[in-house]
């Protein structure tokens, strides 16, 4: 190979690279929901904090009225998992923009609310019971730990450096 044949081919990788990254990021993206259904499912915050246990109210566990609830739907009630019926779990997707990505959701955006931010539920539960937070449960319910969000970056560099690798025979 010349290299005016080895420039030819890096620039036309660089030509499609948009199209390379947001395809690593279409594959990437069921595994980033996933990791972040897992966080939720084990209670954990982005900032990898027990759901709930944040200011004002430092109260990571489910109160009274609303644990025997779950209880009795045979739900887990050793810490908040923000899960009912599993619709908002079903609801998370990946929005991408270019190399970044969030972790949205499609539920009913008025529940969604009110899981961040307390909406204008009045501090009470889907099941009518007493929430865990009044003030909802904040923003990093949909996020990667860091250590979730540095293995999907590390995975989508090396499927970078593979379809590089691919294109132009380099590497």
């Amino acid at each position: 190979m010349t290299i005016r044949d080895a420039f030819i081919r890096v620039s036309e990788f660089v030509n499609q690279m948009p199209a390379v990254v947001e395809q690593i990021g279409t594959e990437l993206s069921p595994e980033i929901v996933k990791m972040n259904q897992d966080q939720l499912a084990a209670g954990i915050t982005a900032e990898s904090d027990q759901i709930g246990d944040k200011a004002p109210f430092y109260h990571p566990g489910y109160f009274d009225g609303h644990k025997q609830h779950r209880q009795l739907l045979g739900l887990q009630v050793d810490h908040v998992d923000l899960k009912m019926t599993g619709k908002f779990y079903e609801s998370l997707f990946v929005e991408l923009d270019g190399v970044k990505y969030s972790i949205m959701s499609n539920d009913d955006p008025a529940k969604v609310e009110a899981l961040m931010y307390g909406g204008k539920s009045g501090g009470q539960s889907l099941c009518g019971c007493q929430s865990v937070r009044k003030g909802g449960f904040g923003e990093d319910i949909l996020g990667l730990t860091y250590d979730n969000a540095k293995y999907i970056q590390e995975k989508g560099t090396n499927q970078f450096k593979e379809k590089f690798k691919e294109k132009t025979g380099f590497f």
